[in-house]
């Protein structure tokens, strides 16, 4: 039986899990490890901009419960998307280290090229994003 893998691009929502927060440069700082999120921490940071755009928030993948899940391949397309629209590739970065990887979902499909993309996208800009493929 397969592990059940994180989604890295969910909602902020009781029961999220907080790993990554924006720095003023639009980078992903990695949390050393997961903060378990409330219903306190998510009214409070919907005040102003959404959190989706400042946090990164991970979840249980509900694959084919996903209008980005790709049912023929067992995949999530959105990692796919990622990687064919940045381009960026593994060679001579430094993958940083994150409380997910183990659990992500993107990284077990798609390995480093996964990690050195993911800091492209929040939840807000994801949709975007989708919009324009």
């Amino acid at each position: 039986m397969e592990k059940s893998l994180l989604c890295p691009s969910y909602f902020a929502k009781s029961g999220a899990n907080l790993f990554g927060i924006k720095d003023a440069n639009g980078e992903v700082q990695y949390l050393k490890q997961t903060v378990e999120i409330d219903s306190t921490f998510v009214e409070e940071t919907q005040k102003g901009s959404q959190a989706e755009g400042r946090f990164r928030f991970s979840g249980k993948c509900i694959e084919k419960g996903c209008t980005q899940w790709e049912s023929e391949s067992k995949s999530c397309g959105l990692a796919q998307k990622l990687i064919h629209t940045f381009q960026k590739t593994v060679e001579g970065k430094v993958i940083p280290d994150c409380p997910i990887r183990a659990k992500c979902r993107w990284y077990s499909q798609e390995q480093a090229l996964a990690c050195v993309n993911c800091n492209e996208i929040f939840r807000n800009s994801e949709i975007d994003f989708i919009q324009t493929i």
